[in-house]
């Protein structure tokens, strides 16, 4: 079993009390977010979970319990997002330059190996075109390649709530692009990871990607956990997700509207004031989040 942590909040940067005190424990509940109502009991025992997987952009209120969580006898990879787009899109995210700090230190905790970092999503608006991101992307790796194992890029999703909440709170305003620009664009981040050594793969798009170097990608991956660990994880596609991500089967943890980060493009917070009020509620005795 892998734990996925989470794709629905930032456990390590709001809930990092609450997820330790679930690891000592062994367990802890899971809301199903279609049927508030439902829930159920997942082990968190280390002979239950063959990998724990952060998904974060802040991992520091965690790193002081990375060693325990290895004495505990879990296995601990981090999918970590820095995309530095400002507060103005991410306006509960650390500074861009803390952020890297934070990445040094984690990949000087746990190892390279065991992260990867997300450009996630690609926001293509008229103040952030293909020029802005080919430069951005390349300034960022320069500094990232030696902190991961490898990049993972994904476009935007114009989810119609999503797209609702950057006409009213945003200035920047959406732009489309031809296929050909698309293409000639995911080419240049495709050289700029090679010239650095860096392999980047995508998430949930075309493999049609790949003859331009960018190789479609699975964020919660057996490959990786076996290359790093030698545990062989169970390889099939998880069905709960979308049919173009390659994602292994996991179990996620997480609750949506929790996340405090507010970054106006993420699908996970359909109401930003109810993950104000979950921080403020927030009680870490609580055996689900």
């Amino acid at each position: 079993m892998i734990i996925s942590a989470s794709r629905r909040t930032d456990i390590p940067a709001f809930y990092s009390e609450w997820m330790m005190q679930r690891l000592r424990a062994g367990y802890c509940t899971v809301t199903n977010p279609f049927r508030p109502s439902q829930s159920r009991k997942i082990s968190l025992a280390a002979k239950d979970v063959s990998a724990l997987i952060f998904w974060t952009r802040w991992s520091r209120p965690l790193q002081p319990f990375v060693d325990e969580i290895a004495k505990i006898g879990h296995q601990v990879f981090f999918l970590y997002t820095i995309t530095g787009y400002g507060c103005q899109l991410e306006p509960g995210v650390p500074a861009l330059d803390r952020q890297i700090d934070d990445l040094q230190n984690l990949a000087h905790r746990i190892g390279a190996d065991r992260i990867a970092w997300r450009y996630d999503p690609i926001l293509f608006t008229e103040r952030r075109p293909p020029d802005y991101h080919a430069d951005h992307f390349t300034r960022l790796a320069d500094k990232i390649a030696p902190l991961c194992h490898r990049a993972i890029i994904s476009l935007f999703d114009p989810y119609r709530n999503v797209l609702r909440r950057l006409d009213k709170s945003s200035s920047e305003s959406m732009m489309s692009i031809e296929e050909d620009e698309l293409f000639g664009f995911l080419q240049g981040l495709a050289v700029t990871a090679k010239a650095l050594q860096l392999p980047i793969n995508s998430c949930s798009e075309s493999p049609l990607w790949e003859k331009i170097g960018i190789v479609p990608g699975k964020c919660i991956d057996d490959d990786w956990i076996f290359a790093v660990t030698g545990r062989r994880v169970c390889g099939s596609k998880d069905p709960g997700q979308r049919q173009a991500c390659r994602c292994v089967k996991s179990i996620d943890i997480g609750r949506y509207d929790t996340c405090g980060h507010g970054c106006l493009y993420c699908y996970a917070t359909q109401h930003p004031e109810r993950a104000a009020v979950a921080l403020q509620q927030h009680n870490p005795a609580l055996d689900h989040l």
